[in-house]
């Protein structure tokens, strides 16, 4: 398409510093901008320092308020004189700027950005110049966040702004916004946090940053970068860098400092952009796609070459300005633009969308989604036009004819037209004069609970689902085929299929990226077990069945956690080892944790921040707005049972909703839970003094920091298990009580509350019941339990302890894995080829039991994602499902027992079981289920009930396949490990270091390894009867 040209109608302008410019900013804020409505055609207009002050204060304390409007400024700005890069410090001569100057936007609510800016600003060639901002608020910056915004022909020079994460000149955060035309000059940034930008902080969604450049200074922590801090956020971005320069000066005190980016997320592509030389790469992180980006020395800055490309590039990118030479970097030339011709008017559009553009998680479980709106701002609408489909390229082509006609309702409750699909919609504007404005599109898609039984608030996790399939084939730390590699290295959503077990031996703590499933129910075997690093959870991921057990050589950490995830959830998991707090879930929204273990942290263990011979043995802290943590294990744990890390929001409230219920905490030392959140729940928790258990009180709310806002908590429902077996129940000042920590002596609000604050979406039983039913089912238990977990549940039902600290002397909380035996065997089976013939997800034998295709092309996920029986779930979740409770693979014929004690065994008064089989194909007796399988190949499942003397009863489903298939291998290996004959060691690398025999009557267990030295090692192992087998095994003394 040819581009045309314009004359810019203003003043002829230049980037740089203007002559003309008004005078400082008087620190007040002004009664009335210099004159417009907001609508495009006559924009809000600010002329003086103070009308600038009353813009940031109206889009800030005003919800909606810019949403849809025009500014435009028309002149150079000073707010103070003497701020700037050449600044030695936040002071300017001993003294602080008061007062600050003001910022855009606030985040009294990040997700719903009630506060953002929503508008369009236009700097028209101006600057503004003398910007002091100094806060310990995240998103420092002109513009703190922005949403569907736009930015263009600004800069921003000689100002100084200090913060937390994601700092910046313009914008700290940019949601799904623009930013055009714009730099920053002489200024410096500084701050403490992490993902600062020169230009913005973080830019998410399908943000675009084009033609743009800085010459900066900047010192973050880590992760800085020289036009943004950080691109994506680790969900599906699709934002765009484009012809943009820096040449900032970046400082890191910790790690990763880029030219461009310190990250670029799956989906999002930098290119044509430069930065100088003196740093170490473009994008310390690059998951995206980057182009055509070149490092140069900073005197070739100065010439006409990069002018030449940058104004070559600038001809096709509507709306850019031209470049101009200037003697330390290219300038922008606001004399000649590039037409837009796809610019359109948004105050005569329909904003502002319920749910949210690109929600994954709408209510429609009454078959239908409420649809809301804004109408248009400039007020002209008599009717509007919706339109609604599940295919977004047909929305283009519908006419008047297709849509819902409304009047000026704003709302509309549409039927959904898939319990799945995403739903696209739009809403044409119809004015007086009949003209229309069509609208922007936007999208939803129905919530669906992450897998049955999935509770609490982060029970709508997306997970991988609709997405491709990866498969785990190796027990490398990294590269092709591990762990790492699969839930980090890809785009998009996708389910993660382990083909192999054992022991997965980390380099580094693993940050998973959005949209993943981790299915560890799918492993054969005795299962995965993560060592040597943690497991960071992010947005909309599901795990479930995965151990991770740090251990005391890595560097101190924890082992699993949510990393700053919304929506996420984590499932029959198993947290143990750790050497900071062995589970985290600071910064997140709407995530659950639910039966799971967490146990053993190690205590005395050289933690990095404190003295050597410090018990830093914590179980977990814990935030979240709402977090649930239900019916989880937690044992053998010094302290922080759990800490409650409810932080403070951005403008310094106490903050964080916690939903604590029926977990059982076993044989803790000096804390239980303790610490503080905004609003808590804390219901029906069954707490069991162990032998070395020193704390009586299970629950303290700890005011600290002298901060605003209130902490409180309902209590109710809750046991104190003491050691004599007697039981206590909810007292002020015994079980539970209130801490003053700050100084202010009293408050003046109601610490403990008579109702819960918030529903918990799960079943709640009593204490008693929960201690029970945890006991019976928690922890990664499939495809087996490993030793370390049943020994775990042993003790806490027993009130004993196997092991004793080797440096606190503490009975049953560990010092180092090794105090209780190091890792115990974790054999590495290999699926066979042909388990999963075409590599979907879904095995040959389910194929055949469900009649589809085992032979699909590669990348056909058709079978795995059909819902044939119109539930919602697709074949692939529902696979998943299967695996993820008891099951049998048989053959037809084949007869198998089941242990019914092993499976309840929680339940140790007299318990009497019951089935309910609807195909006849179990019977019971005593404690023995015993299942003889059809002639008919298909599914059968079995609900098993246990009621006990007390009265108190559980129900598990046990899922039974049918197949013909030969060869499943689901389980372990037959091999009798206690009569191993000869062995042989490999390094990792497959180097045979060692063989030989055994003596008859050899245990596995209790080989005697060579002098290999402390490492890890491949061990095969044959057996009297010529069965192999083969071990990844740790070697720690």
């Amino acid at each position: 398409m040819k581009k045309l040209f314009r004359h810019f109608l203003s003043a002829i302008l230049f980037a740089v510093p203007c002559m003309y410019a008004s005078a400082a900013w008087d620190g007040t804020s002004a009664a009335e901008y210099a004159g417009g409505n907001g609508t495009k055609d006559n924009p809000y207009l600010i002329a003086t320092e103070s009308q600038f002050a009353k813009f940031a204060n109206d889009v800030s304390t005003i919800p909606g308020f810019s949403r849809g409007r025009y500014f435009k400024l028309t002149a150079d700005l000073v707010m103070y004189e003497g701020v700037g890069s050449n600044m030695s410090s936040s002071m300017n001569g001993g003294k602080a700027y008061s007062p600050q100057t003001p910022m855009v936007g606030n985040f009294t609510d990040e997700t719903t950005y009630t506060a953002a800016f929503e508008g369009i600003f236009d700097g028209d060639g101006h600057t503004i110049s003398g910007l002091y901002s100094v806060n310990d608020a995240i998103c420092v910056s002109l513009f703190r966040i922005t949403y569907n915004a736009t930015i263009k022909n600004l800069g921003v020079i000689d100002s100084y702004f200090y913060g937390n994460a994601r700092f910046a000149g313009i914008v700290g955060k940019m949601v799904d916004s623009k930013l055009i035309n714009c730099y920053v000059k002489n200024t410096r940034l500084e701050g403490y946090g992490s993902y600062a930008g020169c230009i913005v902080g973080q830019c998410v969604g399908s943000s675009q940053i084009i033609n743009c450049y800085s010459d900066a200074t900047l010192t973050a922590k880590n992760n800085a970068g020289g036009i943004v801090g950080r691109i994506g956020e680790g969900k599906v971005d699709s934002c765009i860098i484009d012809n943009c320069v820096s040449i900032s000066t970046l400082t890191t005190t910790k790690s990763n400092k880029a030219g461009i980016s310190s990250e670029n997320s799956s989906g999002s592509i930098v290119r044509n952009c430069f930065y100088v030389n003196t740093l170490p790469s473009a994008i310390s992180s690059d998951k995206g796609k980057s182009e055509n980006i070149s490092s140069l020395a900073p005197e070739a800055f100065a010439g006409d070459s990069i002018v030449a490309v940058l104004n070559t590039n600038a001809e096709n990118i509507p709306g850019a300005c031209r470049w101009i030479r200037s003697s330390m970097c290219p300038a922008l030339d606001y004399r000649i633009f590039t037409i837009d011709g796809d610019e359109v008017d948004i105050s005569a559009m329909a904003t502002s969308p319920i749910p949210a553009d690109g929600n994954l998680h709408a209510d429609g479980d009454s078959g239908a989604v409420l649809l809301q709106w804004n109408a248009a701002i400039d007020g002209k609408t008599t009717k509007q036009y919706l339109y609604i489909g599940t295919d977004k390229n047909s929305l283009s082509a519908v006419t008047p004819d297709d849509a819902i006609t409304l009047g000026t309702d704003t709302c509309y409750n549409a039927p959904l037209q898939s319990k799945t699909a995403i739903h696209y919609w739009r809403v044409d504007r119809v004015d007086a004069d009949g003209v229309v404005t069509k609208g922007s599109v936007w999208s939803f898609q129905p919530r669906l609970l992450a897998f049955p039984g999935a509770e609490g608030y982060g029970r709508f996790a997306h997970g991988g689902r609709g997405g491709k399939v990866v498969y785990v084939t190796n027990l490398n730390a990294s590269g092709e085929g591990s762990f790492h590699h699969a839930v980090t290295e890809g785009s998009g959503p996708r389910t993660v299929i382990f083909n192999v077990s054992g022991l997965i031996v980390l380099d580094d703590d693993v940050k998973c990226d959005d949209y993943v499933t981790i299915a560890g129910q799918t492993a054969p075997g005795k299962g995965i077990c993560i060592a040597n690093g943690s497991v960071g959870i992010a947005n909309d991921n599901i795990c479930r069945f995965l151990r991770s057990r740090r251990g005391g050589d890595a560097d101190t950490g924890g082992s699993i956690g949510f990393y700053y995830a919304d929506n996420a959830i984590i499932d029959h998991a198993t947290a143990s080892w750790g050497t900071d707090e062995t589970f985290s879930s600071r910064s997140c929204q709407n995530i659950t944790i639910q039966r799971s273990i967490i146990s053993e942290a190690l205590g005395i263990a050289g933690h990095r921040k404190y003295p050597e011979g410090t018990n830093h043995g914590y179980a977990a802290t814990i935030g979240g707005d709402i977090g649930s943590f239900h019916h989880n294990l937690l044992a053998n744990c010094y302290g922080r049972n759990w800490s409650m890390g409810g932080g403070t929001d951005a403008n310094g409230y106490y903050a964080g909703r916690l939903d604590i219920f029926n977990n059982v905490v076993y044989n803790w030392g000096t804390r239980t839970t303790d610490g503080g959140a905004h609003e808590v729940n804390f219901v029906n928790n069954y707490y069991k003094m162990g032998v070395d258990t020193r704390l009586t009180t299970l629950f303290t709310i700890n005011i600290e920091g002298n901060l605003k806002g209130t902490q409180s908590a309902y209590v109710s429902g809750n046991i104190r298990d003491n050691k004599d077996g007697s039981l206590s129940t909810d007292k002020l000042n015994d079980t539970y009580r209130l801490s003053i920590d700050d100084g202010r002596g009293s408050i003046d609000w109601d610490a403990f509350v008579d109702a819960p604050y918030f529903p918990s979406y799960a079943k709640i039983e009593s204490a008693q019941e929960a201690y029970k039913s945890v006991l019976s089912d928690v922890g990664a238990n499939l495809p087996l339990s490993d030793d370390t977990d049943r020994r775990v549940i042993k003790e806490t039902l027993e009130r004993s302890y196997t092991y004793v600290g080797s440096k606190s002397g503490i009975r049953g909380e560990i010092d180092n894995e090794k105090d209780a035996g190091g890792y115990e065997l974790y054999p590495e089976e290999m699926r066979p080829a042909d388990f999963d013939t075409d590599l979907d997800g879904l095995p040959d034998w389910w194929e055949e039991i469900n009649g589809s295709n085992v032979n699909s092309a590669a990348g056909d996920y058709s079978d795995s994602h059909a819902d044939n029986n119109n539930d919602g779930f697709s074949a692939l979740e529902d696979y998943l499902a299967f695996m993820a409770s008891p099951n049998k693979i048989l053959k037809p014929g084949e007869v198998t027992d089941i242990d019914l004690k092993a499976m309840f065994a929680g339940y140790t008064q007299p318990p009497m079981y019951t089935v309910d089989d609807p195909q006849s194909i179990s019977h019971i007796s005593g404690s023995k289920l015993t299942i003889a399988a059809p002639s008919q190949i298909g599914i059968y499942p079995i609900t098993l009930t246990v009621t006990d003397g007390d009265g108190a009863s559980y129900t598990r489903l046990l899922n039974i396949a049918v197949t013909q298939k030969e060869i499943l291998n689901i389980e372990q290996t037959v091999i009798n490990e206690n009569d191993i004959r000869s062995y042989e060691i490999y390094s990792l690398g497959g180097v045979k270091i060692e063989s030989g025999n055994c003596a008859e009557n050899t245990s596995v267990y209790t080989l005697g390894l060579p002098n290999t030295g402390i490492g890890i090692y491949l061990l095969k192992v044959t057996d009297g009867i010529g069965m192999t087998k083969s071990y990844k095994i740790v070697k720690d003394k």
